[in-house]
This record gives structure tokens, C-alpha cells and sequence, in this order.
């Protein structure tokens, strides 16, 4: 990842991993060509379920995966694996390299949703997305190399969904709620597999022109942010450094099972 002046998040980085090297590595599948100099794509993907404690005793920063938590994760990469398309997301870019926090829950995440897609997709951990704000991780975008149509975002709850949430236009009154650790937020039932516009996991979400028919706030509101979760996001930029609070739309919102 291509980082501008301004910081130095490399100097931060906990692991960088691939499944190749960049030489060699296999892109995945990218939305048309006249899309990829003014549209980006962000995928919000709030780590998988994990165990109460970490290994051995360990803190909350070691808490690894459930069983549970794995197979979701790695289905997750399995739908992926599909290609443009997936979720009815027509023309939205698949990842092409995973931020995250480098956290054993969220690392684990990043690691299986790749190994199911089984492309090349970079990984670059960071232990300062471990617990940071919306603000930290809207710089770590910014600074995602132009070259890079679509990218994927790992991290943890309340703040992955309120990095969503920010991204989205004000509806003009409507508030977050609460979407903590449990996933549920205030005023929806926060859980369930339904896509966006109320579909079934796999659903069809219609983007037309980049933009959700339906208010992006209230769907995310609706819908919860429980574990293994991904908001895709549709960014109107040819830049990430243009990326902006209110500057999204939702193509779509997905839970387990996939």
C-alpha cells in the first residue's frame, strides 16, 4: 500500500501477508473499465465470532476464533470466490487487498476470508486499528494507493459500523443507535442473514448508477452489524485520498450464513 506523506503507517505494521508475491499475484476481478477511474469500493467487514478470552489466559487482544467464527469467515471468501456478481452486487470490485486490525480475531478473519476467495489478497495488519476511532481508519484509506479499485477493512465493533455509518449521507434526524459488541443496534433486531433490501444472504441488491434506492443509514440501522458482517460501500472518487464522511452509498449489507 501506497501511502502519502502526511504519516507513516508502515512503520505501525504488524504483518504483511500474501498469498503470492506481488510478481506473480492474481488480481481479483474488477468492475468495468470506464467504473475504476471515478468509483471505489469499500468492504466494512467486522471480524467473525470469537471466544470470550484469549489463549492461555491472554487479554482481549489474543482472542481467537470460534469454530464457528472460522467457518462463517471462510465461507465468507467462498461467496467471493464467485466473482463480480456476488451478493447481485453487479459491477462492484472484488477486494484486492485487506486492511486490518492485527488483533488475533480480526487478523484470523482477514486471513480465512482470503484463503476462501484463494487470490493473491494482500493483508496489512496494524496494531493502532486495534481499538482506534473512525478518524484513524478513514487516514489508513486515504492513503490506499489509487491503483487500488476496491478494498476491504477488518476491524472490530462499535467501530467499524460507525465508520459506515459516518460514510453514509445524513437522512437528516435519524441517529446511529448503539451497535456494540453484541451487534444489535437500538430500534432493529440486529441479527439475521437478510442482504439489503431485505433479501436472503445471497440476495440481489440492486446499485444503479452507484447509489441504493433505499436510505443507506436506515438498512444499516435495520439490519445490525453482528459478527462477520460486510457493509459494501460505493465511493463517487477518483481518489481514496477524496474520501470523505457522507461521501458513500450502501450497495449492500450481508451476515452470515453465506
Amino acid at each position: 500500500m501506497a501511502t502519502s506523506s502526511a504519516s507513516t503507517p508502515e512503520t505501525d505494521s504488524v504483518t504483511a501477508e500474501t498469498a503470492g508475491t506481488p510478481d506473480t499475484a492474481a488480481t481479483p476481478e474488477t468492475a468495468a473499465t470506464p467504473e475504476t477511474h471515478s468509483v471505489k469500493y469499500l468492504w466494512l467487514l467486522r471480524h467473525a465470532k470469537a471466544t470470550p478470552h484469549g489463549r492461555r489466559g491472554g487479554n482481549d487482544y489474543d482472542r481467537p476464533l470460534t469454530t464457528r467464527g472460522r467457518r462463517d469467515a471462510l465461507s465468507l471468501g467462498n461467496r467471493l470466490a464467485a466473482g463480480v456478481g456476488v451478493f447481485g452486487l453487479d459491477g462492484v470490485a472484488l477486494p484486492q487487498i485487506a486492511l486490518t486490525s492485527s488483533a488475533a480475531r480480526t487478523s484470523e478473519t482477514a486471513a480465512l476470508v482470503a484463503e476462501g476467495m484463494e487470490a493473491q489478497l494482500p493483508i496489512d495488519g496494524y496494531r493502532s486499528l486495534y481499538q482506534a476511532g473512525t478518524e484513524t481508519i478513514e487516514q489508513y484509506v486515504r492513503e490506499i494507493d489509487d491503483d487500488v479499485i476496491s478494498a476491504m477493512v477488518v476491524g472490530h465493533n462499535p467501530t467499524i459500523y460507525r465508520l459506515a455509518w459516518e460514510l453514509l449521507p445524513s437522512d437528516g434526524g435519524s441517529t446511529t443507535g448503539s451497535a456494540g459488541e453484541s451487534g444489535s443496534v437500538s430500534g432493529s433486531s440486529g441479527s439475521g442473514s437478510s442482504g439489503s433490501s431485505g433479501s436472503g444472504s445471497g440476495g440481489d441488491s440492486n446499485v444503479r448508477d452507484g447509489r441504493e434506492q433505499r436510505d443507506g443509514r436506515e438498512q444499516l440501522k435495520e439490519h445490525g452489524f453482528s459478527t462477520c458482517t460486510v457493509a459494501v460501500m460505493v465511493l463517487p472518487v477518483a481518489s481514496w485520498s477524496e474520501v470523505t464522511e457522507e461521501s458513500a452509498s450502501l450497495a449492500g449489507v450481508f451476515s452470515p450464513p453465506y
